[in-house]
């Protein structure tokens, strides 16, 4: 009888998570719209001219392909001379897994050690390495960047009081993590092995914990064998962050708007903190987290809610063309096989 109550509580809680994650996005999208009409959002978009959408989808477009340079150069440092352009479809049909599906930006890297195992027959190991330390040294530029932006923020002094030191060491508690595992890579530690040690002898022992170990031995040995590759690769997320920068500056131009270097970094790490919340594509929550930012900086809300439909615009466009990349990478398998 207890333990029917205990499964009974756990599917409750199960059921109930999974409403809050239904229900969330919905209250956080029209607690949004409401701020503005919709005439004032179509008067803010009006001002985008055609050559304007067109080369700010272009510098996108050009920013998504450099986004393959990590990973290209890793495999390429392993002696697997890939194509450029299909490591780029592979990373666009992992955005596209990522991005439909509930979490904060991660789930479609299997796909990525699928295509390079079946379509160019390397080693599951290895393709796990290479997409692993891809997203590793991703993560580590990508909170630094937040850690940054949020620094920029409390002196801009534009964050409500309550979340200065909180937002300060919450983005210092997000880089910690890759950061300090990749310097235990380099040093030839191997935390995730310590770890399975430490778990009972059947789970320790399975395929799926073998598999881990061998793909950390992996990474280690990429890192220190391979320096220069890894400072080479953190160099391209670096180019890509400044990219991503400009690329926000210019949107915002388009639209009218003149913002300060702090103003721009401050909105963009809203946007940035808002694709980590465990909502597919950070649904609600970019757009309430851009109205927030652009009002707080002293703008109308429509600015913010434009951008936001903007950027949900380019991202479902990106990820529609991942899942095309998804098709043609199950067809390439099926004429192999």
């Amino acid at each position: 009888m207890i333990n029917t109550k205990k499964h009974s509580y756990r599917r409750w809680g199960k059921h109930f998570g999974q409403f809050l994650l239904v229900l969330i996005p919905f209250f956080l999208l029209w607690w949004t719209f409401r701020q503005v009409s919709v005439e004032q959002i179509w008067v803010t978009l009006r001002q985008l001219s055609i050559a304007q959408i067109l080369t700010w989808f272009l510098f996108n477009f050009a920013l998504v392909v450099m986004m393959t340079g990590r990973w290209w150069l890793i495999l390429r440092t392993l002696g697997h001379h890939l194509p450029y352009l299909a490591l780029t479809r592979y990373r666009l049909a992992s955005f596209a897994v990522s991005y439909f599906t509930p979490g904060p930006q991660f789930g479609g890297e299997p796909i990525q050690v699928f295509a390079l195992r079946q379509l160019h027959d390397i080693p599951g190991t290895t393709g796990t390495a290479s997409v692993g330390l891809d997203k590793l040294l991703e993560l580590i530029v990508n909170f630094s960047f937040l850690v940054f932006g949020i620094s920029i923020a409390l002196i801009g002094a534009w964050l409500p009081t309550e979340w200065r030191n909180s937002g300060l060491v919450f983005g210092l508690g997000l880089l910690a993590f890759p950061l300090t595992y990749l310097i235990l890579m380099f040093a030839g530690r191997k935390p995730l092995n310590k770890l399975i040690d430490c778990l009972p002898g059947k789970i320790a022992q399975n395929w799926i914990s073998i598999a881990l170990r061998n793909v950390e031995v992996e990474m280690s040995a990429f890192c220190i064998k391979h320096p220069r590759t890894v400072f080479l690769a953190t160099m391209i997320s670096l180019s890509i962050w400044v990219g991503m920068v400009f690329e926000y500056w210019m949107l915002t131009h388009f639209l009218g708007l003149q913002l300060s270097f702090v103003q721009v970094i401050s909105a963009l790490t809203a946007a940035r903190l808002a694709l980590l919340t465990p909502l597919p594509g950070g649904l609600g929550a970019l757009e309430s987290t851009q109205v927030l930012a652009l009002q707080t900086l002293g703008f109308e809300p429509a600015y913010g809610i434009s951008i936001s439909l903007l950027i949900r615009l380019r991202d479902i466009i990106i990820g529609s063309v991942g899942f095309l990349g998804i098709v043609s990478i199950l067809d390439w398998q099926q004429v192999r096989n």
